[in-house]
């Protein structure tokens, strides 16, 4: 089979699907670090509180990005609620003391909201995975048929 035929199947019947990334999202907040322990941890040892929170936040974008691609706009909402709002309370309060605290349950509140964001991606993933194979078996059932009708030749 010469090389334009092979281009032309792969173009015409779709055998390359990208992906949408809720898989490597998932595969992060499954990830077996743990954070949760980090998180407690940093109660006594408060250098490790701006080191969560450097992650958080890089993480957080990254969790924002693949959640708007793939339009779940109320896991976006529920996050900027549970996270952002209480973050931003902290910083309206003069107080240190508030403010601490307020950052304290915002990320504690980060936490939650992954531990939760992390039960819904394996049902999508594994919607994502079945649709997939939907959509390779039917794409191939019509490459046999295009095949067996002569629409193809070798």
């Amino acid at each position: 089979m010469n090389e334009e035929l092979k281009q032309r199947l792969e173009y015409d019947y779709g055998l390359q699907l990208k992906d949408s990334g809720i898989k490597k999202l998932d595969y992060f907040l499954n990830y077996s670090f743990p954070v949760p322990l980090l998180y407690f941890a940093s109660f006594f040892v408060l250098l490790l509180l701006p080191l969560l929170a450097i992650v958080s936040v890089v993480f957080s974008v990254y969790m924002i990005y693949v959640l708007y691609k793939n339009l779940k706009y109320g896991w976006i909402t529920s996050f900027i609620i549970m996270v952002i709002l209480p973050l931003l309370a902290g910083m309206l309060f003069t107080s240190a003391t508030i403010a601490f605290i307020l950052a304290k349950v915002s990320m504690g509140a980060f936490f939650l909201y992954c531990f939760v964001l992390k039960s819904s991606t394996r049902d999508w993933v594994a919607d994502e995975n079945a649709r997939m194979e939907l959509y390779k078996s039917r794409r191939l059932k019509q490459l046999q048929n295009d095949i067996f009708s002569g629409k193809i030749g070798t």
